[in-house]
């Protein structure tokens, strides 16, 4: 006796994409992309942006908080620095020294600007800077 046609059709389907699913590793998602407004960037000059998807926090100086707050959401960012040894809060398992200038949707001084913790970008990795955001200084 055969399976009823309906039957037969799901499984297919299943057996589909449970194959597609494993002939190739999906494409690396950027982590950040598009180009946003031209802002001053922490040495007053104006560049491009780029958007990122991050968690809500803090914006300030490096391991501390008190010019901003940035909501959740995809937001733009000017560049990005590492600061050895001031890393960002950490977030389940991820953590970094590296920090991306922005400014908060809630400015608290300086109209908000500062710094913003790495591990709080959606898609980043521990301890390398965020692929698809230039670096604010040349080393």
């Amino acid at each position: 006796m055969s399976p009823h046609p309906r039957i037969r059709a799901v499984l297919a389907t299943g057996v589909l994409a449970l194959g597609l699913s494993l002939a190739a590793p999906a494409e690396a998602q950027e982590v950040c992309s598009g180009t946003g407004p031209r802002q001053p960037d922490p040495d007053g000059l104006l560049r491009p942006t780029t958007y990122c998807r991050n968690l809500g926090g803090y914006v300030g100086p490096p391991a501390s908080f008190g010019t901003g707050y940035l909501h959740e959401g995809r937001n733009w960012f000017v560049c990005q620095q590492e600061f050895p040894g001031l890393g960002g809060p950490e977030v389940g398992d991820l953590r970094s020294d590296w920090w991306l200038w922005t400014q908060g949707d809630v400015a608290y001084s300086d109209d908000g600007r500062g710094w913003f913790p790495a591990t709080k970008i959606i898609g980043s990795t521990s301890d390398e800077p965020v692929p698809g955001v230039p670096m604010c200084r040349a080393e």
